[in-house]
């Protein structure tokens, strides 16, 4: 008989077994498809969010780019990479905040050169708390993003459009996992070591 696990739990029931299993430490390969996609989910949004606020603030919307921003200034540079930073770390707290929110446990973070991860190495959770912790950063942020452009100050319109692009690429590994959620039971229990993801169900 199955028994459906709807809460956290640091041990594994004995008649689970693991069914699959994402290593981004030892599949290099996988690791750079993923960044390749990410490169092009970035121009992707940041096309479709331009568009978006060419719509919503025409009068502005121009001038961002073209005479307002000069990329070769060091203000403008540092700006764009203190955008990234913001929302890397910003991404991962709000991973760590809903690990912690569904185990009551301290959440593991890490940075690596191709990736950052936050982590319960010592829980697994139920399907459906893990597909809210892996999609979270990328529809709050995106949504309050995408919320706030159209009353944005004017010089923070093409951060913030750096920010959403660059979380939206950068939840590549976030989506991939996510999507193999579905190919498991609703009983499926997960357990996150961050560069490396176990997927358990009942036999």
């Amino acid at each position: 008989m199955l028994v459906f696990m709807p809460v956290s739990t640091r041990t594994l029931p004995a008649n689970y077994t693991l069914v699959d299993n994402i290593d981004l430490s030892q599949n290099v390969r996988l690791a750079v498809i993923l960044n390749i996609i990410a490169a092009l989910l970035f121009f992707i949004s940041l096309g479709l969010v331009y568009l978006f606020l060419v719509n919503i603030r025409p009068e502005t919307a121009s001038r961002s780019f073209s005479l307002d921003i000069n990329l070769f200034s060091l203000l403008y540079i540092a700006g764009f990479f203190l955008a990234i930073a913001i929302n890397l770390v910003l991404h991962e707290a709000i991973h760590g905040f809903f690990f912690w929110l569904f185990t009551g446990d301290k959440p593991v973070f890490a940075l690596h050169l191709a990736y950052a991860y936050a982590a319960a190495p010592a829980w697994y959770l139920p399907r459906a708390r893990y597909a809210i912790v892996g999609l979270a950063p990328l529809l709050l942020i995106n949504a309050a993003i995408l919320a706030w452009l159209p009353f944005a100050p004017q010089f923070s319109l093409v951060f913030l459009l750096i920010m959403l692009a660059f979380n939206t690429g950068g939840a590549i590994g976030d989506i991939w996992i996510v999507s193999r959620l579905w190919r498991l039971s609703p009983a499926a229990l997960i357990n996150d070591h961050g560069d490396c993801v176990r997927f358990y169900q009942p036999q």
